[in-house]
């Protein structure tokens, strides 16, 4: 019969500590922030914003618009998609006003 002869297992070495060198010189990255200065972001889309007048007075900007039945849906500036009764649009309004701009506000309220 063989003999086995068991021993415990090594203990890890401890990680030797990093050596620390204290000196005056040594500076740490920073962040260096530049400014820049940006003329207005804008393209030519943004520009061309049509104008709806509305029978109540207000006037609200629209990325886009059309029609959906008896209802004037659009599109606001603050991308939101609404709809009102085509009736509270003040369709001559909204030309001249348009006109101003050089944009064609068409939409056929009789269809």
């Amino acid at each position: 019969m063989q003999q086995i002869e068991v021993r415990p297992a090594p203990e890890p070495a401890e990680p030797k500590a990093p050596v620390l060198v204290n000196s005056n010189l040594y500076q740490p990255d920073r962040a260096r922030p530049v400014m820049r200065e940006y003329g207005a972001l804008s393209t030519p889309a943004m520009e061309r914003v049509t104008l709806v007048a509305f029978r109540d007075g207000r006037v609200e900007p629209v990325w886009a618009y059309w029609r959906e039945g008896e209802q004037f849906a659009y599109v606001a500036v603050g991308d939101a998609v609404r709809k009102v009764p085509f009736g509270s649009v003040d369709s001559e309004r909204s030309k001249s006003l348009n006109l101003q701009q050089g944009i064609d506000f068409a939409i056929d309220p009789k269809k």
